[in-house]
């Protein structure tokens, strides 16, 4: 997980809870203190009442006249529905269309922690017009009370018309969490900015909830490849604003690994059926707009010959072909673990197993995370640069701006590291940087760039120009939001949560 750091900040978390009469945190925290902090966080957030349908998020199907919602319950409903009807025709006497839904559970083993015994919810919306606003809620019949129990109203747009210069947003994250991580304020700024940003989209790379550690955590009675179930359903609470409005689409990391990524399999749905992917949410692609993005997992076979490799290469094949890239310009391919990544101790280059793929196919992005940085790497071929961005420096309000632009490359994909929206950043780099790391940044700060084998350490070596009490380890958090422009140009930005040292910009161009 985040080792020292992580102790150190469940310190001053549950310090005031320390000397309570009866309580030893020491010896693990008692579940009705991780209750009463759950609702400091989250407030009224989680509702009370077991029937109550929260923790909804849409996705996407492949099929652009549909959206699929899925929702959760403590209690189950009888005859579970969603009703739907476009925005436009909101009345007290206007029809819905109702959809049935399926419901479901999944077990895993209890520990000390209460697991979970709720009910899932999956239904899809059908018939839906091009990017048409439409209203809906969840319904079903509470037997204990004997009433119909209804959601509050929501809305997304239905899917666009695909065209090559349909302008299309979608926000990026990674290694986000919940509870006592920074996902919470990450969420918070994405659920601020999604509507004046015109995100359609927003995806998920890996370690969503960390609900599953792969170490102990003694202060929270948490044992060495243990998983809380819970920590899953505030994951959905929390994303809720926005999963709710536009699709929320996950790939897998490290993280959803535990009891056989029971959670990650059973809470999302997507669209696996009709890109011919895994249908446990592996490895799945879907158009959009005016984008081609597989994702990919990281954490199965991705050697030649294995399935998911040839999956993989006959998705690229088919969308890189002339007339489908004529009309899905974009191609992204998203995955948890990094191709390149300057952050120490990142693990195994994925450079290796997937950059002639990815290069053969001509991808134009990938989107990654794992490492709790934010980091830009340059077109690179076995480690080598290809091509090098042209910069623009620009005075605003007396702060300078910079944005690189990659004309023309050609050869291989543009690589972000999204690994900044919420996991704790304790992170250190190779010394000096490669020549292809672009930009990077974590721990409250831009990383210096030595010529020794010097690193920079949370609380050690600050850049020389940033005094301490110039610094906010929160500058370092953010998301991403990749707009394809048109047929022909794509811009990235890095958005903080606070300050502008999180800042990133560039754009690829092509003909």
């Amino acid at each position: 997980f985040c080792g020292d750091w992580c102790q150190k900040y469940l310190t001053g978390l549950f310090a005031e809870y320390s000397s309570t009469a009866g309580h030893n945190l020491q010896d693990g925290m008692p579940w009705p203190i991780f209750n009463e902090i759950a609702d400091k966080i989250y407030g009224d957030a989680i509702s009370d009442d077991p029937f109550q349908p929260q923790e909804i998020h849409l996705s996407l199907t492949g099929d652009a006249t549909e959206m699929k919602v899925m929702w959760i319950t403590m209690d189950a409903l009888v005859e579970p529905y969603v009703e739907y009807r476009a925005a436009a025709e909101d009345s007290a006497t206007t029809e819905w269309t109702k959809a049935s839904a399926r419901n479901f559970t999944y077990v895993v083993p209890q520990n000390w922690w209460p697991t979970f015994t709720g009910v899932i919810y999956m239904s899809t919306m059908t018939k839906l017009a091009p990017d048409v606003q439409y209203t809906y809620r969840m319904k079903g019949f509470d037997t204990a009370n004997q009433t119909e129990r209804s959601s509050a109203d929501f809305q997304f747009k239905a899917a666009p018309v695909n065209a090559p210069d349909r302008t299309t947003k979608i926000a990026t994250l990674a290694d986000q969490g919940t509870f006592m991580l920074l996902g919470v304020a990450v969420q918070e700024k994405l659920g601020q900015l999604q509507d004046s940003l015109g995100i359609d989209i927003a995806t998920v790379v890996g370690d969503l909830s960390y609900a599953g550690l792969s170490s102990a955590l003694p202060r929270l009675n948490i044992s060495k490849e243990d998983e809380f179930e819970h920590m899953w359903d505030l994951y959905g609470i929390q994303s809720q604003p926005v999963a709710a409005t536009r699709p929320w689409m996950v790939t897998n990391g490290n993280h959803e690994r535990f009891y056989d990524y029971a959670a990650f399999r059973n809470r999302y749905s997507m669209p696996a059926e009709k890109s011919g992917g895994s249908l446990d949410n592996f490895w799945y692609s879907y158009d959009y707009g005016n984008v081609h993005w597989v994702s990919i997992s990281s954490e199965h076979d991705l050697d030649d010959g294995s399935v998911q490799k040839e999956w993989l290469r006959q998705n690229l094949a088919a969308a890189a072909a002339p007339e489908r890239r004529a009309q899905f310009p974009w191609i992204v391919v998203a995955l948890h673990k990094p191709l390149y990544c300057s952050a120490d101790g990142w693990g195994t280059s994925y450079a290796d197993l997937l950059e002639t793929l990815l290069i053969q196919y001509n991808v134009d992005l990938t989107i990654t995370g794992h490492m709790h940085i934010y980091e830009r790497i340059h077109p690179t071929l076995q480690g080598g640069v290809t091509c090098y961005p042209q910069r623009k420096r620009t005075v605003t309000g007396g702060k300078v701006h910079y944005v690189d632009t990659y004309k023309n490359c050609g050869t291989g994909p543009v690589h972000v590291v999204q690994g900044n929206t919420g996991g704790m950043q304790a992170e250190t780099f190779t010394q000096p940087a490669p020549a292809w790391s672009a930009v990077r940044f974590a721990n409250g700060f831009l990383t210096p760039n030595r010529t020794t084998e010097a690193t920079s350490t949370l609380l050690g070596t600050l850049p020389e120009t940033l005094g301490r009490e110039h610094w906010n380890y929160t500058n370092t958090f953010g998301f991403g939001v990749v707009t394809f422009v048109n047929a022909t140009h794509l811009q990235y930005n890095a958005v903080p949560i606070t300050g502008d040292i999180g800042v990133d910009d560039f754009w690829i161009v092509k003909h």
